[in-house]
């Protein structure tokens, strides 16, 4: 299948978005299976940078409150930086119910198949060993999910594009956009995804039209 871009941007479409949904949710329910469902479903819903999610420990994500706290991220070789990327990107991001339930039906599995003794904040995309995921590692895993959904290898970053699309397509404020991608400045999130929003060039002709009609 032909990757799609627009100005190099890798993303999904609707239907390319729900059929990745579909092919997550008929996966053999492992742990491996269990952990990426979730990782998946919250680099959608928040547009987090893949080093962000694998950065966060279960301290970081606020059950009650539906919040994830975005302080650090995790270079390639699993480090963890506390510094942000922007001065922007530390930053709360809100989170759907439905996101909430995969998270905490994946701490559970990960306490019944946790072999780690002691730690007292767990990693939350871990397993086994409680050591943080690495990047290389995670990108060709996609690769093999993407292959065996016959879908286009939009890369992890694609799941922020994604998020960032299916806001802009919404009528989401840019400025909510750009607080929940952590960019420094609206322009980075104008710039980058303005175009996304193709189908709303003509909407707003006939918003125009309508305005018209009310005079």
């Amino acid at each position: 299948m032909k990757v799609r871009t627009i100005n190099k941007i890798k993303y999904f479409d609707d239907k390319e978005l729900k059929i990745f949904l579909e092919y997550l949710e008929e996966l053999e329910p492992s742990i491996e299976n269990q952990l990426h469902n979730a990782l998946y479903r919250l680099l959608l819903a928040t547009g987090l940078r893949i080093g962000e999610a694998l950065a966060l420990n279960w301290s970081d994500i606020d059950f009650s409150e539906k919040l994830v706290n975005v302080t650090k991220t995790t270079l390639q070789s699993r480090e963890v930086q506390d510094s942000p990327k922007t001065k922007g990107s530390n930053r709360i991001v809100s989170l759907d119910i439905a996101t909430l339930q995969i998270l905490a039906k994946w701490r559970k599995c990960q306490n019944n198949h946790n072999k780690v003794i002691g730690l007292s904040d767990q990693v939350v995309f871990s397993y086994d060993d409680g050591q943080r995921l690495i990047y290389e590692s995670e990108r060709v895993r996609l690769s093999s999910y993407l292959k065996s959904a016959n879908l286009p290898n939009i890369g992890l970053h694609g799941f922020r594009h994604t998020h960032a699309s299916l806001l802009m397509n919404n009528d989401v404020n840019p400025k909510e956009i750009q607080e929940r991608l952590g960019h420094s400045k609206i322009t980075t999130t104008l710039d980058t995804y303005s175009h996304l929003a193709k189908d709303k060039k003509k909407d707003t002709a006939e918003k125009f039209s309508n305005i018209l009609k009310a005079l």
